[in-house]
Parts: C-alpha cells; structure tokens; sequence
C-alpha cells in the first residue's frame, strides 16, 4: 500500500473536522453515563502502524467502523482495558475494584453499544458539517492485543502509514485518559479530500461550490447561508430580509465578572465561616445501608427474581447511616409502627469531618 502525505495545512483541517464530531460524540457519551464528557484531539499525525503500540492502549479492545456515504473507508477505536473498566464503573454506579478487570464479552458488548451511540451523533455531526450525507456501520469488537490486529482489520502491513489521532478525554473529576482513532488511508483521504473543498477564499462562488460538496445537487446557489454555513429555504431568506435574523444586528461582548477575590461580604449575606444559620434548611438525603458487596457483571446479568445476594456484613451488626455520600454514623434497626427505623449507637468520625470542613 502506498505511504500518505499531508500538508500542515490538511492536518489542521482533519483535525478540526474530526474534533467537530467527537463534540458532539462526547455530548451523548455525557448524556449516557450521567456525567460531563470532553474530548479534544491533541494530535494527528500520519504513523506507521507498527508504531502505534508504544501510545499504551494493549491491552484493551479495538472497535472496527465503516464510513460511508460522504466519508468513506474504515476506522479503528483504540482504547485501553483500564479505561474502558472505568467508563463501565461510571456507567454502573460502581468503584474501581482491588481484582484485575476482565474485558470479557459483556463488558465489550456494554462499551461497544456506547460507542455504537456515539457514532450515530458523529455521523450527523460531519452530515451537517460537510453538507453531505455521511453514515458510520459498527462491524465488530474485539480484546485488542497487539497491533497486528489493527493492520487486519484495515487491510494493510505493519510497515504501512495510517492517519492517527490521538485524543484526550475528560469524565468530570472522576477519570481522564486517551484513545486512538485510526482512519485507513481510504478514510484519510475522504476526510483530506472532503475538507480541501472547504478554501479560504472569500470568493462566493468557490465558497457556495465548496459547502455544496459538488454541482449536482439540488441546492439554490442564490440561497443565503445562515451563520452555520447551511442553505436557508425561501422562508429563512425572507426573514431574514425582514430584520428578524441579521448579523448586523449582533453585538458580541466579552463576558464581565465582579471580582470577590477580596471581598470580605456582600450585602445580606455574611460570608464568616462561623455563621452556620444559612445552611440549616437545607435539605440532605439521608441513606440506611445494611452492607454492600462486589459482583461481576456477568454475575448481575444473571440477577432473577429470588436470587439471593450475601453481603459482607454480618447479621445483627450496626448498620450505616450516610448523608450525601458520607457515613456518619451507625446504628441498630428497629420497628416503629409499620415502618423501619435506625437507632443511633455511634457517630462516626465527627471530629475528623469539622476538620476536612474547616481546610
């Protein structure tokens, strides 16, 4: 297979278009586990695949996707058995577990049906972005071992090039790590070919052939564009005649924001740290935990009704009381009426929670 060459100038664009899909990948994938996502492409290069081992993603797994339509050629997810075990737990509500994770099919099957997701708001995302239809086919998941796979799986030699992106992802403040996406040289160039169309020039014949992706289409070339750079219908072009949408008529200014750096109060509200009164009404939730275990996720999927779960704790032990997270005490079940109940015998740790409130 012959070796890919791009300029500076092809990279930036590659990088830009597919940091435009993974936005709003990461928004879905945010939606999905409940927890704010970011990506960002640090970097793409053209490497070898042979090459690619030293990024650290073996072991973990490789998910193999077609493009087709606007974009077409093949792609491979690369990501971790580490990362992968930590965006299961995020999904499940579970911590980390002290025993080697297992990528086994459940968890694959789970991580893949994520991604299956994201590609659906990636494809839309360039559909839009490009002005032409792009569609992503999910084919296979596999535990990734060696990079040899990823050269079956596109169809080429070790020793040949790829275009390699490399991105960062952010989950809030639980986990941060990387992963690859790997565009066969059909993809590359699609996605090279694609953005080349998209000039500088500010002629707009060139700009009106180059969002409209080529001149058989049936897009009105006297139509305005919106501020998205997508075609407005008769309706929109006469709203906006109309003074209804204009950008004339936008004014931009950068946020400003009062500084309380050293500010000692603000009117109404006392800011010592003594003062506790403003807190009082807040509500806290209040949780009564009998004991916990730890199962694998196979062994879950097997939950029926009448499954018995043995927790760790034993019978008769004081159970815990947790607000918002944090034990705080402990304490014996009663009966109070028809309802449970939970009299307090210890409260945990008091002096060590005013400490870690007070640092």
């Amino acid at each position: 297979m012959d070796s890919i060459a791009y300029s500076a100038k092809q990279l930036d664009g590659i990088k830009e278009a597919i940091g435009i899909g993974l936005t709003a990948s990461a928004e879905t994938l945010s939606k999905l586990i409940n927890n704010e996502v970011n990506f960002e492409v640090t970097n793409t290069e053209v490497q070898k695949i042979k090459n690619i081992e030293g990024f650290g993603i073996v072991p973990g797994a490789v998910v193999d996707m077609n493009f087709s339509g606007a974009l077409i050629g093949k792609v491979c997810l690369m990501i971790s058995a580490n990362h992968i075990q930590s965006i299961l737990n995020i999904l499940m509500n579970t911590k980390d577990s002290d025993q080697e994770f297992e990528l086994d099919e459940i968890s694959m099957d789970t991580f893949k049906e994520l991604v299956n997701q994201m590609c659906g708001t990636f494809a839309k995302s360039m559909t839009d972005f490009f002005g032409s239809k792009v569609e992503i086919s999910q084919c296979n998941i596999q535990k990734l071992n060696n990079t040899d796979m990823v050269s079956e799986i596109l169809g080429c030699q070790l020793n040949d090039s790829v275009l390699n992106s490399t991105v960062k992802f952010v989950v809030t403040d639980v986990m941060s790590g990387f992963f690859a996406l790997v565009n066969s040289i059909v993809s590359a160039d699609s996605i090279a070919d694609k953005v080349s169309l998209i000039p500088e020039s500010e002629d707009e014949d060139i700009l009106l052939n180059a969002i409209k992706g080529n001149n058989d289409g049936d897009f009105d070339e006297n139509a305005p564009m919106n501020n998205s750079g997508n075609y407005q219908d008769s309706t929109d072009s006469q709203d906006s005649a109309d003074g209804m949408y204009s950008d004339d008529a936008i004014e931009i200014q950068s946020a400003q924001f009062p500084n309380f750096e050293n500010a000692s109060s603000i009117p109404g509200i006392p800011l010592s740290s003594g003062n506790i009164d403003l807190l009082m009404d807040v509500p806290l939730n209040v949780t009564v935990e009998i004991g916990k275990t730890k199962k694998k996720m196979r062994e879950i999927m097997d939950f029926a009704q009448g499954t018995v779960i043995d927790l760790e704790k034993q019978a008769g032990a004081p159970v815990d009381i947790v607000v918002n997270g944090q034990l705080v005490a402990r304490g014996d079940v009663v009966v109070i009426d028809d309802n449970f109940g939970v009299r307090i015998t210890e409260i945990v740790g008091s002096k060590d929670l005013i400490e870690k409130d007070s640092q």
